[in-house]
C-alpha cells in the first residue's frame, strides 16, 4: 500500500508541475500547498547550521569556507551533475523528464528507489525544509525550487550555493571541508577528476559512504561510468589512486 501511495504522488506531482509549464507561473503549483514567502524571507534550515550573510548570496558554512564556482574544477562540476541532475542545464528547476522516469523505475521495481529531485530541489531542501518524505514536503521542496531559479536566474550560482552546503559525511558540510576532511586539500581547484568524483558520489548517502570506503570507492565508479558516458571523460579515462585520510 505504501509503495502505492507513493507513486500514486509522483504521478500527481507530474501532473500538478506540468500545469505550471502550462501556465508558466509560479501560481499554478502555490494552489497545492500552502502560502510560502518569497526565498530571501524564508528562515533557513537550523539543522544544517548555515548562515545567510546579510547583504550577499554566501553561506558561511561551520566546517568550511564558502568556494566560488570558478575556483572548482571542471571535473568536480560535472561529476555531480553527470550523478545527480544530468539535465541540470536543461530545465527550469523540476525535470519533468526525470520525474516520469523515477516513477516508471520505482513502479518496475515495486519499491521506492528513485525520487527525481534536481539539484535545485535538493539546495532548496538543504536550505529550508526537512527530510521528511511527504507530498506536501515534496511540492513545498518542488516550489521553492521554481522560487530559486527565477531569484538567480543563473545556473552556476545554484550549482555554486549546492556544493558549498551540501553534507559530505564525517561532519563535512561544504566541498572545501569536504576536501580537506577526505583528502586534506586546502585549496579545492587541486582536486583531480578522480577525487572529485569521489566526493560527488557521497551526498546520496553521506552518513553511509562515509563510514565505509569500500562502498564510496563503488559509487565512485559509478560516477565516473556517468562522466564517461555524458562525454565528460576519455573513454580510456584511468581512475588515480585515492590518498583518502583514515
Amino acid at each position: 500500500m505504501k509503495f502505492l501511495l507513493r507513486l500514486l504522488f509522483f504521478f500527481v506531482l507530474l501532473g500538478a508541475l506540468a500545469g505550471f509549464a502550462v501556465f508558466k507561473h509560479p501560481l499554478a503549483v502555490s494552489r497545492f500547498i500552502p502560502s510560502l514567502p518569497s526565498i530571501e524571507r524564508m528562515p533557513l534550515n537550523s539543522e544544517a547550521s548555515k548562515i545567510l550573510k546579510k547583504g550577499t548570496d554566501k553561506l558561511l558554512v561551520p566546517t568550511g569556507r564558502y568556494v566560488m564556482i570558478d575556483d572548482m574544477p571542471l571535473s568536480l562540476r560535472q561529476a555531480v551533475v553527470a550523478i545527480e541532475d544530468e539535465r541540470f542545464y536543461q530545465h527550469g528547476g523540476i525535470d519533468f523528464r526525470g520525474i516520469a522516469r523515477a516513477a516508471v523505475d520505482n513502479l518496475m521495481s515495486q519499491n521506492f528507489v528513485e525520487g527525481g529531485s534536481t539539484i535545485t530541489q535538493q539546495l532548496a531542501r538543504n536550505l529550508f525544509l526537512d527530510p521528511d518524505q511527504t507530498v506536501q514536503r515534496k511540492l513545498t521542496e518542488a516550489f521553492l525550487a521554481l522560487q530559486l531559479e527565477d531569484y538567480y536566474q543563473n545556473k552556476n550560482k545554484i550549482l555554486e550555493l549546492y556544493l558549498n552546503t551540501i553534507y559530505y559525511g564525517r561532519n563535512a558540510w561544504g566541498i572545501a571541508s569536504a576536501a580537506k576532511i577526505y583528502f586534506g586539500i586546502e585549496d579545492v581547484s587541486s582536486l583531480n577528476a578522480s577525487q572529485a568524483a569521489f566526493l560527488a558520489g557521497l551526498p546520496q548517502s553521506p552518513s553511509y559512504y562515509g563510514a565505509n570506503l569500500t562502498a564510496a570507492k563503488n559509487r565512485q565508479k559509478m560516477v565516473i561510468d556517468k562522466m564517461k558516458q555524458l562525454g565528460y571523460l576519455e573513454d580510456n579515462f584511468v581512475n588515480q589512486p585515492l590518498q583518502l585520510k583514515p
